[in-house]
């Protein structure tokens, strides 16, 4: 969706070195799943972007026949308890504005828009984000549902 090409395996190898350059990789973490059929989803979490205590969620990629049945969700709620237990006051992200179930997704778990960017060039596609925060604040209905 985002590059208008398939990725490949510099794409893959890119993820891990892939930061701003104010920002050292050891800053980035790269989370995966998997199970006996294999990796099913991965994220890049980005501490202290673009300010201390702001972590940046750069991805979170659910293979497409995962998708669908809250596995997004509770990831997010994993990567959210672990970014604010390692001193997290909010998270960001930017999704495509052209994804609208995207969009939806993340406004579900209660992200806000802060403010919209671009058009911006990626590879053969031109595109505006819509860039989201959430407070942690303690406040994850969907995890303390489960309490």
């Amino acid at each position: 969706m985002q590059d208008g090409v398939m990725p490949g395996l510099a794409d893959a190898l890119a993820l891990f070195s892939d930061v701003p350059p104010e920002k050292a990789v050891g800053d980035q973490v790269i989370m995966g799943w998997r199970d006996d059929d294999g990796l099913y989803a991965v994220a890049a979490i980005l501490r202290d972007y673009p300010c201390d205590g702001t972590w940046y969620l750069g991805l979170l990629l659910v293979e497409a026949t995962r998708r669908g049945r809250g596995l997004g969700r509770t990831l997010y709620s994993a990567i959210a308890a672990w970014a604010e237990a390692r001193g997290a006051l909010d998270m960001r992200l930017a999704v495509l504005e052209v994804n609208a179930a995207g969009e939806r997704f993340w406004r579900a778990l209660g992200f806000e828009e802060i403010r919209r960017v671009g058009p911006d060039r990626f590879q053969e596609r031109w595109h505006r984000r819509v860039e989201l925060s959430r407070s942690m604040a303690g406040r994850f209905p969907e995890r303390d549902a489960l309490t």
